[in-house]
């Protein structure tokens, strides 16, 4: 199960660049490239014994998702972050293991981030870029919104707080880009 996952992480690291075009080739597929190359490393980094099949899955989910996000434009693409936001909370849902934060933190700040995310879908224009910005901002590791990261890099175990580490703040830094 490793080996095909990093297979395949390596191979869209290796064929994306081909398929951006040029309004891409600038800092946002810099951002692009940086998702599979968090993913490869991270998985390179674990330990066969120590990775879950789950783990993986889940990696590669989040993989596929961000990707969508970064890549496709509009609507499809705010549809592929909120299956980011679901994952999340699913996998935060699933966890048992105690740690100094609540992870009802994490889930309810990203609850309020899919629900805002699809607020945005049938408001007007201006409330919706608010609304757009406050779901990238938890997305980013900042101080008022920072205990969504925190709750994900403590609670989960295994090899997705190594990747959420990059990924979530890529995807917000993509994200606060096309406001």
């Amino acid at each position: 199960m490793k080996m095909t996952t990093l297979g395949i992480t390596l191979a869209t690291l290796i064929g994306l660049p081909f398929f951006l075009d040029g309004e891409m080739a600038t800092l946002t597929a810099t951002l692009i490239i940086l998702l599979p190359l968090a993913a490869t490393l991270t998985m390179l980094a674990a330990n066969a014994h120590q990775t879950a099949p789950a783990d993986l899955l889940a990696l590669m989910i989040l993989l596929g998702l961000g990707l969508g996000f970064m890549i496709v434009p509009g609507i499809t693409g705010l549809l592929s972050l909120a299956g980011v936001f679901i994952v999340l909370i699913v996998l935060l849902l699933r966890q048992k293991r105690r740690s100094r934060f609540s992870a009802r933190w994490g889930i309810g700040l990203y609850g309020f981030a899919l629900a805002a995310l699809l607020a945005s879908f049938v408001l007007p224009s201006p409330t919706a870029s608010i609304l757009l910005l406050l779901v990238y901002a938890i997305l980013l590791p900042t101080c008022p919104l920072h205990g969504a990261s925190i709750v994900c890099f403590s609670r989960l175990n295994g090899i997705l707080p190594n990747f959420l580490a990059l990924f979530l703040p890529v995807t917000g830094l993509r994200g606060a880009l096309t406001i």
